[in-house]
């Protein structure tokens, strides 16, 4: 008890320039109240194609990404960084990442009827991929992410063998080379 008003008497003797309170802030940021975020995403050149991505909001601006599933070049991964333009629950964002996928081995055939006409086989795929799209976080944690854009394949990842017109490799290629970003993500920020 004396303890407790010594204590009372030292804090009423202090000058009041030198008891000084700070206001304590919280921000309304949804990024910054819950900045993880745990999505499965469908996407046609997207970090993981179909998969899970975890992504981290490093500040109201600047967010990085990791995803991995499956994809037309076999299982990927990708790492990205987005750039997100304004803080609020909305915001457009412009992203960079690197994309690996691991390719399919060899063995894929192409027949026409019961004649097989070439065999091919997709070996590792590394990708830049530039996006632009939008994203949406609730307070509450719900995260929806979209994105378009444009992946370019940094090496060949095709191998050929037999006869292939060039009909059936743009087939391919559509599916395995250089291309549009298309994505969806649904997922839960914590």
């Amino acid at each position: 008890m004396t303890a407790l008003l010594a204590f009372l008497v030292a804090a009423a003797a202090l000058p009041p320039e030198e008891v000084r309170f700070q206001p304590v802030t919280t921000s309304s940021e949804p990024r910054l109240q819950r900045p993880w975020v745990f999505s499965t995403e469908l996407g046609w050149n997207s970090l993981g194609g179909v998969g899970l991505v975890l992504a981290r909001h490093l500040d109201v601006n600047f967010t990085i990404e990791a995803g991995m599933g499956l994809s037309a070049v076999g299982p990927k991964v990708g790492l990205r960084g987005r750039y997100l333009f304004v803080p609020g629950a909305w915001t457009p964002f412009l992203g960079l990442g690197f994309l690996y996928g691991t390719g399919s081995g060899p063995g894929s055939d192409s027949t026409f009827g019961n004649i097989s006409r070439y065999r091919y086989s997709i070996g590792p795929s590394p990708y830049l991929q530039a996006v632009i799209g939008l994203e949406y976080q609730s307070a509450g944690g719900f995260n929806f992410t979209a994105a378009t854009g444009y992946v370019g394949l940094l090496r060949q990842n095709l191998t050929i063998t037999g006869t292939a017109s060039q009909d059936d490799l743009a087939a391919l290629r559509t599916f395995t080379g250089s291309g549009p970003v298309f994505s969806v993500s649904l997922g839960y920020a914590f």
